[in-house]
């Protein structure tokens, strides 16, 4: 049997699950598991090893836009946690193809589906 994901548990309650990794000095990082320490330390963000591992779109937003001043950057991954890893990656792509400034609001605003 291959084990391909490492899950964490709370008594029964599944908390946490990542992809496994094969190899040394591998790992696997959710930026949103970062949150927290990234609001107390936003200068550890553009260093930081899950930011590195993060979706492309994710480095993208933030070199192309929040380098300079990371704490700006945090309202942003705020929002990781209202959402599912694929509606934020397609917020993002999406705002991307209309060169359109990555921002809490406008992010928000592709989350939100038209009335018919």
């Amino acid at each position: 049997m291959l084990v391909d994901r490492i899950e964490f548990l709370d008594g029964n309650d599944i908390i946490a699950v990542h992809r496994r990794l094969a190899g040394n000095q591998k790992y696997s990082l959710d930026i949103a598991h970062y949150i927290k320490t990234f609001h107390r330390k936003p200068g550890a963000l553009p260093n930081s090893r899950v930011l590195a591992q993060a979706d492309e779109l994710i480095r993208d937003a933030f070199n192309r836009y929040y380098a300079n001043d990371p704490k700006k950057f945090l309202p942003i991954l705020d929002l990781i946690k209202e959402t599912s890893p694929e509606k934020f990656s397609t917020a993002l792509a999406i705002l991307k193809e209309q060169n359109i400034h990555p921002t809490s609001d406008s992010i928000r605003f592709c989350f939100i589906k038209p009335m018919l």
